[in-house]
């Protein structure tokens, strides 16, 4: 049923294309091509389209997860360069202290 609806259908567009002019058909034919090109086009853009969003959530991904560990990388830093710094001071103090008590036992000894 539907095959022979179909062969109708074919039988009709035939019919009227047959008698339609050399130009109306070539027309005709032209805005088919056309029609198919355009759709072909929007199909290929909607992928690129579609593989371009995957990368950029990709991309954005692995951006963000380097962001990330390179923060993590300077906040360990900052907490080293502290640590040294306290250390530094507190040998600085014990320099200090010593040099006073070098200081007070040469003076014992001299005196």
């Amino acid at each position: 049923m539907k095959v022979e609806a179909n062969y109708k259908k074919l039988q009709e567009e035939n019919d009227n294309l047959s008698s339609q002019n050399i130009l109306t058909l070539i027309e005709y034919i032209k805005s088919s091509f056309d029609i198919a090109v355009q759709m072909k086009a929007e199909k290929k853009f909607l992928e690129l389209k579609n593989n371009l969003n995957i990368y950029d959530e990709n991309y954005f991904n692995d951006y963000e997860t380097l962001l990330r560990k390179e923060e993590s990388d300077i906040r360990q830093h900052i907490s080293i360069e502290q640590q040294l710094k306290l250390h530094g001071e507190s040998l600085i103090d014990k320099i200090e202290e010593l040099e006073k008590d070098n200081l007070i036992l040469t003076s014992k000894l001299v005196n």
